[in-house]
């Protein structure tokens, strides 16, 4: 809120729109692992949305966090689709709960948690 003189109800922004993306990315994600399969979809996905998560870090502008953490959300988005299936294919059901959970948890606590944790790392 301070760097970019941003109100706090503004502040939640990224953050929503990251959340928002997520939501979006697995319509063209899991189509497309149909066709060329999941590793290419895996591999795209990944490499595409730390490049933006990257880029967020780095970007100047509020708007520029905004926009380049949509993205990062979009490209991440897809994992979220075909994990399942990759979940399914890897573990028998009795020992799929917990690694069900951790992997459908993670791109949802990442962003909230991070925040916090920065905050209280320089509190402390």
């Amino acid at each position: 809120m301070e760097e970019f003189g941003v109100s706090d109800t503004i502040a939640i922004l990224p953050l929503s729109l990251y959340v928002f993306a997520l939501g979006l990315g697995p319509v063209v994600g899991g189509p497309l692992s149909e066709t060329v399969g999941r590793y290419p979809v895996y591999i795209g996905s990944i490499s595409l949305g730390t490049l933006f998560t990257l880029g967020t870090g780095f970007s100047p502008t509020f708007g520029g966090v905004c926009a380049l953490r949509f993205l990062a959300g979009f490209c991440y988005g897809p994992t979220l689709a075909i994990g399942g299936g990759t979940i399914n294919e890897t573990f028998r059901p009795v020992k799929r709960g917990i690694p069900s959970t951790i992997f459908i948890l993670t791109p949802f606590l990442g962003p909230g948690l991070g925040s916090v944790l920065c905050l209280s790392a320089q509190l402390f």
